[in-house]
């Protein structure tokens, strides 16, 4: 349903305890030109609703089905999200520390189907492998020159 319009599912959150579960689907692009539009999370939405109405072993009990792009600074998961990203800034946790540090932002310049490499905001290059990143988002930064005053 969701690649039939182009996109792929970034994330499934589940939250929520019985009687108020949520299930949260976020939805990206797969092509660099086109985003995710309020009709394209409606229409995933009413088949995906109407697939676990259906199958009510895979969510027990009732919850609600919120379906959304990702937001400016979305999760990144898989070795593809981050090579459509190469370029941009990036938030990245570690499970272990490394030089002392567990948490890196900087550009991303580099990602293959094992590492990325990351230029930190000390200039330091790191190279990081998939297995070490516990979490990582695209860093949005509104351009300054575009701000004004109010």
């Amino acid at each position: 349903m969701a690649s039939e319009r182009g996109l792929e599912v970034l994330d499934v959150d589940f939250s929520g305890e019985a009687g108020s579960r949520t299930v949260r689907i976020y939805l990206d692009s797969v092509e660099e030109d086109r985003g995710v539009a309020i009709a394209d999370c409606a229409a995933v939405s009413r088949a995906l609703s109407d697939l676990l109405d259906v199958n009510d072993d895979v969510v027990k009990g009732q919850f609600m089905l919120e379906v959304s792009s990702p937001g400016l600074n979305r999760p990144l998961r898989l070795p593809s999200h981050f090579q459509r990203v190469v370029g941009e800034r990036v938030r990245i946790t570690l499970a272990v520390q490394v030089d002392g540090r567990r948490r890196i932002k900087g550009s991303l310049e580099r990602a293959d189907d094992t590492v990325v490499v990351v230029v930190d905001d000390e200039g330091s290059r790191r190279e990081i492998s998939y297995k070490d990143i516990t979490r990582a988002n695209l860093e949005y930064r509104f351009d300054e020159a575009g701000a004004t005053d109010a």
